[in-house]
């Protein structure tokens, strides 16, 4: 596939979609998050990230699957490599 341009209002109209997709999906995924971290500056930061690296491979996602699962996932996912052992630790308290 050969190189893509966008006009000045099509990238205000990404910018715009991205922020759209964000404010729609944030809190869903960062209560998911925090319920594993229990830390809200982790879980922010983590949700952040999910976002970014969703956001960044946008062109290569299932068109099978919405965006919201694979956001979703992506903080599920980072939650617990981050967490890891913690989590356990954390159930059994």
């Amino acid at each position: 596939m050969g190189l893509v341009y966008f006009s000045e209002n099509d990238n205000r109209r990404y910018k715009a979609a991205l922020k759209i997709l964000f404010e729609i999906n944030y809190e869903r995924v960062y209560k998911a998050v925090y319920s594993i971290t229990l830390d809200s500056q982790i879980a922010r930061h983590i949700t952040k990230e999910a976002f970014y690296s969703v956001f960044i491979e946008m062109n290569n996602l299932d068109e099978g699957r919405k965006f919201s699962q694979v956001v979703y996932s992506t903080a599920i996912d980072k939650s617990r490599e981050l967490m890891g052992p913690k989590i356990s630790l954390l159930r059994r308290e």
